[in-house]
């Protein structure tokens, strides 16, 4: 059997920022591969209702040896000549089956700060594994391997959107958007809330949470506090970006920890300016769009205040701010073409 197939795998089957890129991915791939996702994943539904002549194979996620196993065999009867793993959390069994089949080439994706984590890669990484991280913050959290750093993709609208509805009366609204957990920096949201109240902008902002809530959030005390609060509304988890930026004036994201962030480029395309820390993925992209001035320094004294007057300052110039966006995408949003990233990802599966 002639060697020139090509399978990709997915490891969690959820519908977050890994399998959005993935599904992109496919739209521009050249390579006609299988997929491979666990059976009766949220992502199984989309793919085989987007994509009716994929090619899906399924895997039950707690009986991950066997769907490996059965993978090893395939590869000794030539079914695959190259294997990518859209997500590190099964990086073992890749290691693994790249030390017992060196003609075959593998390529792994690290997108998850918890996969950079050097007790994923005790095992040596042989030469024709190609190693790729989607940010500087992660290469610099990865163990001595060599890795290719490559920008998630986003296919930007070149139209400006129609943001900018708010005046000087009206009620601000704030999205966070994004699983609601422990690391998303939501705890800072309380004291934010605070001294809005402080300073007299009590009902003027309203803020909008978009996402489903994490086991160690659902009963924690910061959720207390912000459902009884009555400029907080938690809206839930739902897939249509229409409705969540629709209704947004800017969108904030209080996580110190993103890999890269595609609620940025999410916000980007919508020409809805983005409050954050200037740190990890998040920082880059401010600075690969030239739009750092509404990132806060994580290092700041007082961080809920600095956030605090960056969303003021957007309140008060919205305007400027949604003409600044619409400039980041025409000049850099070229830099982040779904077609680009294909024929570079195409290549590195490949080759």
């Amino acid at each position: 059997m002639s060697r020139t197939g090509t399978i990709f795998i997915s490891p969690s089957g959820n519908w977050y920022g890994s399998e959005q890129v993935l599904f992109d991915f496919l739209r521009h791939t050249s390579l006609d591969p299988d997929v491979a996702l666990p059976v009766n994943s949220v992502f199984e539904k989309i793919l085989r209702k987007e994509f009716p002549n994929l090619r899906l194979r399924t895997f039950d996620t707690g009986r991950l040896s066997f769907f490996y196993l059965g993978l090893a065999f395939q590869l000794i009867w030539g079914r695959y000549r190259s294997v990518y793993l859209n997500e590190a959390g099964h990086v073992r069994y890749i290691l693994l089956l790249a030390k017992l089949f060196r003609r075959t080439s593998f390529c792994i994706h690290v997108r998850l700060t918890e996969d950079a984590a050097p007790s994923r890669w005790r095992q040596a990484v042989p030469a024709h594994v190609r190693v790729v991280v989607i940010s500087k913050y992660i290469q610099d959290l990865m163990p001595p391997v060599a890795t290719t750093r490559l920008f998630d993709p986003y296919p930007f609208r070149q139209e400006s959107s129609s943001a900018g509805k708010v005046t000087g009366t009206e009620v601000f609204v704030v999205g966070i958007v994004g699983r609601i957990t422990a690391s998303k920096g939501i705890a800072l949201l309380p004291g934010i809330l605070k001294l809005l109240k402080s300073a007299g902008s009590s009902g003027k902002f309203s803020f909008r949470m978009y996402g489903d809530i994490s086991a160690d959030m659902a009963d924690h005390e910061v959720m207390h506090v912000l459902r009884s609060s009555p400029d907080v509304h938690v809206m839930g988890f739902t897939r249509d970006k229409d409705r969540i930026y629709g209704g947004l004036d800017c969108v904030l994201h209080l996580a110190g920890n993103e890999p890269l962030g595609r609620v940025f480029l999410e916000a980007l395309d919508q020409r809805i300016p983005l409050v954050g820390l200037h740190v990890g993925g998040i920082g880059e992209l401010g600075e690969a769009f030239g739009t750092p001035d509404l990132l806060v320094d994580p290092r700041s004294g007082d961080l809920e205040s600095a956030i605090v007057e960056k969303l003021q300052m957007v309140r008060r110039e919205h305007h400027k701010y949604v003409a600044l966006a619409d400039r980041a995408v025409r000049v850099s949003g070229h830099l982040f073409s779904p077609e680009t990233y294909a024929r570079r990802m195409d290549g590195l599966i490949s080759s």
